[in-house]
């Protein structure tokens, strides 16, 4: 059903399926976990946006990353393939999400590629170090950074977020500009 995929452990693989299509994978490598071809969890991920079932994927969850045998977690892979694939449905991405790891002991290389995905509104990012880039994304709502620390670069990547989209006002904040605009109408109009 998965091509070369039905190979992989669901330890290292595991999808949530929805009307027929991989709605959600989660990658992990850990100790013993089938992978015949030990691939990196980025071509595992690349190998699933090529595959027509993962044409609709919307969330990523990553656990321990590549490097775990030798006590280094990267990540580097997966934000690479989600960036060269512009996975045009993934709007939620968690990196490191695992209980049993110091956060010091894993990094993401560059993470430029997430913000090549046209709907990314969700990225969590847990890792000891990290080359953000320049955070340029239209769709980003809510970015997650857990971590030891972040260097000066990274800070000021993610105090300068340059964005194009515009945002529609939600109902309350259209009441509350309302609101304002009338009580200085007012205010003005009694001086």
């Amino acid at each position: 059903m998965l091509g070369d995929l039905h190979e992989v452990s669901e330890q290292m693989m595991k999808l949530d399926w929805r009307n027929g299509f991989v709605d959600a994978v989660r990658l992990e490598k850990v100790s013993g976990a089938a992978d015949a071809e030990d691939r990196t969890l980025g071509a595992l991920l690349r190998a699933l946006l090529a595959h027509p079932s993962g044409a609709f994927l919307r969330t990523v969850q990553v656990g321990t990353g590549d490097g775990v045998e030798d006590g280094m977690v990267q990540y580097g892979s997966i934000p690479e393939a989600l960036g060269a694939a512009k996975a045009p449905h993934v709007t939620t991405i968690y990196i490191g999400d695992w209980q049993e790891w110091e956060v010091s002991w894993s990094g993401v290389d560059d993470a430029s590629g997430f913000w090549e995905l046209p709907k990314l509104e969700t990225l969590t990012i847990r890792a000891g170090s990290m080359n953000l880039g320049k955070i340029e994304s239209r769709t980003l709502r809510h970015l997650e950074i857990i971590t030891g620390g972040l260097t000066k670069k990274n800070i000021k990547s993610t105090s300068v977020r340059r964005t194009t989209a515009r945002r529609a006002a939600s109902p309350i904040s259209r009441r509350c500009s309302r609101a304002a605009s009338r009580s200085r109408s007012s205010a003005t109009s009694a001086s």
